[in-house]
């Protein structure tokens, strides 16, 4: 039933395209529309698009049924040229000859092209190779030269860095005798000084023990005296380097809040204990700076031990 409305349409648009121009024109653009709208049906597509036996003017296509579809797109091309066809196969002709004449160029010179890269690559191989070889032994025999020659080198440094002290103007032998001497007494002034200093921290540690033993923290109390010491020149030593500040805690003796803690222990009162702890705290601050005066004489005794190793290379 719906085929047989639809070329009963198509009966209609036919009668309006054998009528006068009159007719035709005000429905031309519903014709083209109602084609469109019938090619859209893959049934109705071969009758809407049935040719006729002329042709374009404008174009040169074959006119369908409803007239030429290239006139509602407005592509309109050249009718065709018999002159130009046939100089279309001639060309067609030369362009199929040119290109498999660029064909074989491309190949032949592909093949000369990898063939060169190959012996190329081969010929860099080869040099790298001996130049690896080249570059290993001379880089061997350089190393070894190199290493029979680190001992003068290192003279020729340390006798450059003895040419930019002070000392190295000193000409006289008796001057430099006597600097030498000097800075040899020196040397062992700092070492008696150190010695002194290790003592007195000893009997400094021994005191604090001994005084403040009712206020070390319960890891340290739980230690005998070895160990304690042990243990307090550890902690010391950490704050040796601080010796400009003052802590307002020292870690193995409890804080001034937590002394009520102890209050009513062995009859003594907070007053007392903060007394106690204030000592604890003047002997720890002692420890601590003896043990960066040691540190500082110790660098001492180098500087002094260096510059007598500058007067010894200059003879």
């Amino acid at each position: 039933m719906f085929l047989r409305i639809a070329l009963f349409i198509l009966a209609f648009i036919g009668i309006f395209n054998s009528n006068s121009s009159f007719v035709k024109s005000p429905y031309k653009n519903y014709e083209f529309k109602y084609v469109q709208y019938f090619e859209s049906f893959s049934f109705l597509k071969i009758k809407a698009s049935a040719p006729t036996s002329g042709f374009c003017e404008k174009c040169g296509s074959r006119i369908y049924r409803v007239g030429c579809l290239c006139s509602s797109i407005g592509n309109h091309r050249e009718g065709p040229n018999p002159s130009s066809s046939v100089e279309d196969s001639h060309s067609g002709r030369r362009d199929s000859n040119s290109r498999k004449d660029s064909k074989s160029r491309r190949d032949s010179k592909s093949r000369k092209d990898s063939k060169s890269r190959k012996d190329s690559k081969s010929r860099t191989t080869s040099r790298s190779r001996s130049g690896s070889r080249s570059r290993s032994g001379s880089k061997s025999r350089s190393g070894s030269r190199s290493r029979s020659q680190s001992p003068k080198d290192s003279k020729e440094q340390t006798t450059s860095t003895t040419t930019q002290h002070p000392l190295s103007k000193i000409k006289d032998p008796a001057v430099k005798l006597r600097l030498k001497s000097e800075k040899s007494s020196g040397i062992q002034n700092f070492k008696s000084v150190i010695n002194d200093i290790k003592a007195s921290i000893d009997d400094l540690l021994s005191k604090l023990i001994m005084e403040c033993s009712l206020l070390f923290t319960p890891q340290f109390s739980a230690l005998d005296v070895e160990e304690l010491k042990e243990e307090l020149m550890e902690m010391l030593t950490g704050f040796a380097g601080l010796k400009f500040l003052r802590q307002s805690h020292i870690p193995f003796l409890m804080a001034k809040e937590e002394l009520n803690k102890l209050q009513g222990k062995n009859g003594l009162t907070i007053e007392e204990l903060e007394e106690m702890l204030e000592l604890c705290l003047t002997i720890s601050y002692t420890i601590i700076d003896d043990l960066a005066s040691i540190f500082d004489k110790k660098a001492k005794i180098r500087e002094l031990k260096q510059e007598i190793q500058i007067l010894m290379d200059l003879n």
